[in-house]
């Protein structure tokens, strides 16, 4: 069996009892870019009447405003709700983890302040960085197709150039899965989610694209509706078990051989264990005071509690699914 049949028999077995959690998720995930889009199309419509658009301020000034406060309201929807991708990451990664699953997951990062303004600003922080590199893709496409003056030659090239841009773009979105994966589940803060899912993907992006082929047959189907709604959970776990394994191989190997960019690995382990030592004599001090009568058996040891020293745990071993077996994806 390949390891292509096995991580898709997986994520088959994995949605059992979830389809409807993972299919109103993708939903709730489709609703931002087509608010997006929303903006971006009344804008059009606004100014569809207008003949020279160079002077849409000196003809029809209003319009023109119209015309730029839809396109910030597009740009602004678009990283306001970006919070929704970490929450679909979460939902599916569990989904793959064989954990439970809620829709609640999707808006994990709503549920206060500080867990939208984190989100709030990785996702930020992506969208800017995965739309630049895009743009640098595609420039030599877009130059070339606007220089070919009919020509046919120039024009084919232009898509060649377009094509190779829009594998860049792959790589990219691969790369920030990795990324947003470990920042919503394994719990990485923004700088070694961004690392660490840079490391993983040019380790892997071979085996995910062989994973990708795998499912183009799958994709022309989805000009149906009821298949595309079997269709997209199905290859999105698939992605989410396949990320999964890759990042669990990816971290014992640099564990074992103490690679540079495992130190936010190893860092959160040493993490994990500062909370457990400081657990361990926060209640050592709890013991020695009950016994010297000094305090209550009820004493509050919140100064004691590592949370309150603002150190993130690490999503524990059972959760991430470290003791799951390697796969071999070559």
């Amino acid at each position: 069996m390949s390891a292509e049949i096995f991580i898709k028999n997986e994520a088959k077995n994995r949605l059992r009892g979830k389809w409807i959690e993972s299919i109103v998720g993708m939903l709730v995930l489709l609703f931002m870019p087509m608010i997006t889009l929303l903006f971006v199309m009344t804008a059009y419509g606004i100014i569809d009447d207008v003949e020279d658009f160079g002077d849409i301020f000196t003809t029809e000034p209003m319009k023109g405003v119209f015309f730029v406060a839809l396109h910030l309201l597009a740009v602004a929807s678009l990283i306001l709700l970006s919070p929704l991708y970490p929450g679909f990451a979460r939902l599916y990664s569990k989904a793959a983890a064989g954990e439970d699953t809620q829709l609640s997951d999707m808006f994990y990062f709503y549920d206060n302040k500080h867990l939208y303004k984190t989100a709030l600003s990785f996702m930020s922080g992506l969208l800017v960085k995965g739309a630049a590199i895009f743009m640098a893709c595609e420039l030599p496409a877009l130059m070339t197709l606007l220089a070919s003056d009919s020509s046919e030659a120039i024009t084919t090239i232009g898509y060649i150039l377009a094509f190779i841009g829009a594998v860049g773009a792959f790589a990219i979105v691969h790369r920030f899965a990795f990324s947003v994966m470990l920042f919503s589940y394994y719990n990485y803060d923004h700088s070694a989610a961004v690392k660490t899912g840079a490391a993983v993907a040019r380790a892997s992006v071979s085996k995910l694209l062989k994973l990708s082929v795998t499912f183009i047959p799958w994709m022309l189907l989805t000009f149906f509706v009821v298949p595309f709604l079997y269709i997209f959970p199905y290859m999105t776990c698939s992605y989410f078990v396949s990320l999964k394994y890759l990042i669990t191989d990816y971290r014992r190997t640099a564990e074992i051989n103490s690679a540079p960019i495992a130190d936010e690995i190893i860092a959160n382990k040493e993490i994990t264990n500062i909370v457990d030592e400081k657990t361990d004599n926060a209640l050592d001090e709890s013991v020695n005071k009950n016994a010297d009568g000094s305090t209550d058996k009820n004493t509050d040891n919140s100064d004691n509690d590592p949370a309150s020293d603002g150190i993130a745990e690490e999503r524990p071993a059972s959760e991430s699914n470290d003791d799951m077996p390697a796969v071999d994806t070559e």
